[in-house]
């Protein structure tokens, strides 16, 4: 165990936590400006969050029972929910207890990252207090505290898994590290472990990639006994393992059929029980061989480990379904997303890129990030050094840790939040050891400690400045009651996209579904994938791909995505129909190929453009935010005047003229946006054999609808000018018009 605090030093230990708690809460506000609007509204950060916003809400509505299949997904289809329930269920219960309405509910799912987040400080005290005392511990919290990039993953309005993972797996580490500690009674042990049973199955109920953490602390605590010769911890394992086994197990058995199997690594599935239940034998069964027939020594111990656990393994690994889930489990680890463009979390921490990548790396950790191929080494030096007088046991396996995950992180962001807890004590340690070594030729006590501080400080200097300063600023002077220079919800992506979402369920009736798994909508708004979630929270609507991309229906998610580049529009037509999607949204980002229909909606609204014919099935409804940024937008794309667009799929009204065989047509209107964007489109065809134009529009001449035209279509026909009027419900109907004259 750590050194114990004096009784006059525990009120400065107590007043000193609170304060981090307090710097951890603080920071992880930054933006709330941005979440919380002046008209009430709440704005969730992008993609996940929103998901996990919707799948709350609704156990929230049917409390306490959690959805598991969701018909809102992958349309129409539907799909399983790829996530485990735990968070969001939590979510729900704290918005219930709270007297449930929508605005609580909002505010709780907006706040839990930043409550989350915060309380990750104090496992990662009692762990750098185990390793040097009080001092570390709150000089590791404090680091972790403000390190920018667990800070953005905790953030407010980020309602995502992320913060809840980071909690749980620091609580991890601190119980296993409990767990190795040989100076443990009977008593601390036998909590330990319990505890440890509930951190294993509350990770694994909110982070199905949680067998990266587990793997490596059940490894270190199996070794560690057969080193020491301790039965008794075989025989805690092999309980609490049981134990977590028995607790996922019914979640798992109510969560559907996963898509990549029954042992599938990228959802809950029986694979992570199977894995406790094979951790919970395997840990029984040495200590009966331990018990019947002792070995001589600890090597031997360890042979007979590793013999049965190799007996397990292969009978694993024999049969088919485990074997692919772990295969897909190692592929996991390394694998990049090719969908929905770039992926903040894929995104290499350091690379050979050149200085925007190390701009990036010390936006995320300030110099600290290079400190991170260090931190295995400081923590095994420590265990070393204190090997003497305790069992260096724990600080290994914070070694071991912050080697897997620190090589992790340098390789793809996601993985810094898992680094991040050992990564602050790894920093505190290397700054005591600055402070320690330098302090040497300074006169006073105090000089090491002073020295360390600074150091700590100066690696997280570029960090707050890139990170931290410019959301301070602007949320302090929100405070002040400044007005800012735009809408707060038009500088980022997160509250346009929050808007257009806003104006889409205005625009569109709504649908069956919604908190019902056995309904099916009526209808589903076929949208680039990186928009779905959004559209599902804010918008309420269904839709055929989304966010989680093709892991919960590969079919409709390619189909959907490659809709957008098709260049006829009867094969449009066809693959929107067989999507269910009576609507379509474009974005300024993903629907550039100018050839392709969705190019043609974004750009021209669907009009004649060039040698590019119109759309005639194809009437704007909605667009904006005016002004607003779009998903994915760099650039020149920032200045886009209008970042999405929603068209209604009609039948069209054709209008009929007699006319010459070849003799061209040209339609105009006049529109006006509810954005209030003036829009004039055209539409153009040619004469048949049989000397009839036929030509399709999809907007009527009333001014009833969200898009409003301006007078009537004015036909040109070689040397003849004719008025058209027509009625929704010949456009509706797709009935055909022949106008006085033609």
């Amino acid at each position: 165990m750590g050194p114990r605090p004096s009784r006059t030093a525990l009120p400065l230990v107590l007043l000193g936590l609170a304060a981090v708690l307090v710097l951890a809460f603080g920071f992880r506000m930054i933006g709330f400006e941005r979440v919380f609007l002046a008209d009430g509204d709440v704005v969730f950060h992008f993609a996940d969050a929103q998901y996990h916003a919707r799948r709350a809400l609704w156990t929230l509505h049917d409390f306490p029972r959690p959805p598991f299949f969701d018909p809102y997904l992958n349309h129409p289809e539907g799909a399983w929910i790829p996530y485990p329930p735990l968070y969001d269920f939590g979510v729900a219960a704290v918005a219930w207890a709270l007297g449930g309405s929508r605005f609580v509910f909002e505010r709780v799912a907006a706040l839990s990252p930043v409550v989350l987040g915060s309380l990750a400080v104090l496992p990662i005290w009692r762990l750098g207090r185990r390793i040097r005392g009080d001092a570390l511990g709150l000089g590791a919290a404090a680091i972790y505290a403000v390190l920018p990039l667990p800070v953005r993953y905790a953030e407010v309005g980020n309602c995502d898994h992320h913060a809840a993972v980071a909690l749980i797996g620091a609580s991890l580490l601190a119980l296993y590290a409990a767990a190795l500690d040989d100076d443990a009674r009977r008593g601390s042990l036998v909590r330990v472990f319990v505890g440890l049973a509930v951190a294993r199955a509350s990770l694994l109920l909110v982070w199905q990639g949680s067998l990266l953490h587990l793997g490596l602390g059940e490894a270190a605590i199996l070794v560690h006994a057969a080193w020491q010769g301790r039965r008794d911890l075989w025989v805690a394992q092999a309980a609490s393992a049981a134990a977590t086994a028995l607790a996922v197990a019914p979640v798992v058995a109510a969560s559907g059929a996963p898509l990549g199997g029954p042992f599938s690594a990228v959802e809950l599935s029986w694979l992570h029980p199977t894995a406790y239940l094979a951790t919970a034998v395997l840990c029984a069964g040495l200590a009966a061989l331990e018990a019947r027939r002792p070995a001589a020594s600890p090597g031997a111990r360890l042979a007979r480990a590793a013999g049965l656990a190799a007996l397990l393994g292969s009978l694993l690994v024999v049969l088919p379904a485990p074997r692919a889930g772990l295969a897909r489990a190692l592929e996991w680890l390394g694998q990049a997303d090719s969908f929905g463009g770039f992926n903040f979390e894929q995104r290499a921490l350091l690379s050979t890129a050149g200085g925007g990548s190390r701009a990036f790396a010390e936006s995320m950790f300030g110099w600290a990030v290079y400190v991170i191929p260090l931190v295995p080494v400081l923590l095994a030096w420590e265990a070393r050094r204190r090997a003497a007088r305790a069992a260096p046991a724990p600080l290994l396996l914070l070694a071991a840790w912050s080697a897997v995950t620190g090589f992790l992180a340098l390789g793809q962001v996601r993985y810094g939040n898992d680094f991040a807890p050992v990564g602050a004590l790894g920093f505190a340690l290397a700054a005591a050891w600055a402070g320690a070594l330098l302090g040497r030729r300074l006169p006073g006590p105090w000089a090491p400690r002073a020295i360390a501080i600074a150091v700590g400080l100066a690696l997280l200097l570029p960090g707050f400045l890139a990170s931290h300063a410019p959301g301070l600023r602007r949320g302090l002077q929100h405070l002040r009651g400044a007005a800012p220079p735009r809408d707060p919800t038009l500088v980022s992506f997160e509250g346009s996209l929050h808007r257009f979402a806003k104006e889409v369920r205005r625009s569109t009736p709504p649908t069956t579904g919604l908190f019902d798994a056995d309904a099916r909508p009526e209808y589903a708004i076929l949208a680039p994938p990186r928009v779905g979630n959004a559209l599902h929270y804010v918008a309420e609507r269904a839709t055929p791909a989304d966010n989680f991309g093709p892991y919960i229906g590969p079919e409709n998610f390619l189909a959907a995505r490659d809709f957008f580049a098709l260049a006829s529009e009867d094969e449009a037509l066809a693959r929107a129909r067989r999507l269910g999607a009576r609507y379509v949204v474009t974005s300024s980002v993903e629907t550039r190929e100018p050839d392709g229909v969705g190019g043609r909606l974004h750009a021209g609204d669907g009009g004649a453009r060039g040698g590019r014919s119109h759309l005639g099935r194809f009437r704007l409804v909605a667009e904006g935010p005016r002004g607003g940024i779009a998903v994915g937008a760099t650039g020149a794309l920032l200045q886009a005047e209008i970042p999405y667009k929603l068209f209604e799929i009609v039948p069209g009204a054709v209008i009929e003229l007699a006319a010459a065989p070849g003799e061209l047509a040209v339609a105009r209107i006049d529109l006006r946006s509810p954005s209030g964007r003036r829009v004039r489109w055209v539409g153009r065809a040619t004469a048949g054999p049989d000397g009839r134009v036929r030509l399709r529009v999809p907007y009527a001449t009333g001014d009833s609808l969200p898009t409003r035209a301006e007078g009537p279509y004015r036909l040109q026909v070689g040397e003849r000018s004719l008025r058209v009027e027509v009625a929704e419900d010949d456009v509706l109907g797709g009935r055909s018009l022949r106008p006085d004259g033609a």
